[in-house]
């Protein structure tokens, strides 16, 4: 068998810093998020999301108030609970519901909020964490980078 030479031309970017951070949910190993914890596109998708979740969250109100029946009541709550899995899995570019869910329903109540809105929180909370961290970083490396130049402009100049 012959192997190809790799081409010298070819310069290889490694971007394997931004991998996705396993994380298990409940303790269970076979239940593994997979999320880019540094992903800042999450918190323009979390924003953008906001409205449609408030206006599904009415729609589930808003369905134990109609004269419809129990049929009608089930088909459109899974319509609504399929649109909010939907709109999770986007905010985090995974499928978060499929392994957060268990069958249940994104309304389901966890510790006083209703399951999406849990997840949203502590997802959250992990992103936020993560990128202050890439912040702190990224503060200490242009301090090193800058230092030099820094150093110079502060001491006195002699009249």
């Amino acid at each position: 068998m012959i192997e190809k030479e790799k081409d010298k031309n070819v310069i290889n970017l490694d971007l394997s810093e931004t991998a996705r951070t396993k994380i298990w949910v409940n303790g269970d190993c076979t239940k593994v998020l997979e999320l880019n914890l540094t992903d800042m596109g999450v918190m323009s998708r979390l924003q953008e999301a906001y409205p449609k979740l408030d206006e599904l969250v009415n729609e589930v109100k808003a369905i134990n108030s109609d004269d419809a029946s129990d049929e009608e009541i089930v088909a459109t709550f899974k319509k609504i609970d399929t649109q909010m899995k939907n709109i999770v899995d986007r905010i985090f570019d995974f499928p978060v519901s499929d392994i957060c869910c268990d069958g249940g329903s994104m309304y389901d109540p966890i510790g006083g909020q209703l399951r999406f809105e849990y997840i949203i929180d502590k997802l959250s909370n992990l992103y936020q964490t993560s990128l202050n961290e890439e912040f702190k970083r990224m503060q200490a490396k242009v301090k090193t980078h800058t230092a030099k130049y820094t150093k110079s402009s502060t001491k006195k100049r002699k009249s």
